[in-house]
């Protein structure tokens, strides 16, 4: 009887995890790079960047001392300074 019930109990915690990793595997995480990676993307220096950064010219994400940026305000800043 014990058992059973230590049985249906794993079954139930089992069926929730598998749950709970279906739901995360539909998350899509945001496209980050470094400021390196953007700087080589836009061909300019990294001092650059911190500059674009610092004047709020695109946004960023902040992880203790690592600055991400999300490739999506990356591509909107791209956009938004074309010209005809």
């Amino acid at each position: 009887m014990a058992t059973e019930k230590a049985i249906e109990a794993a079954l139930r915690n089992r069926q929730m995890v598998n749950r709970l990793i279906e739901s995360t595997d539909k998350l899509q995480p945001p496209n980050l790079i470094t400021t390196d990676q953007l700087a080589n993307l836009m061909q300019v220096s990294g001092r650059t960047i911190r500059n674009w950064r610092t004047a709020g010219i695109i946004p960023f994400v902040k992880i203790r001392h690592l600055v991400f940026f999300e490739m999506k305000d990356v591509l909107k800043l791209i956009s938004s300074n074309k010209r005809q």
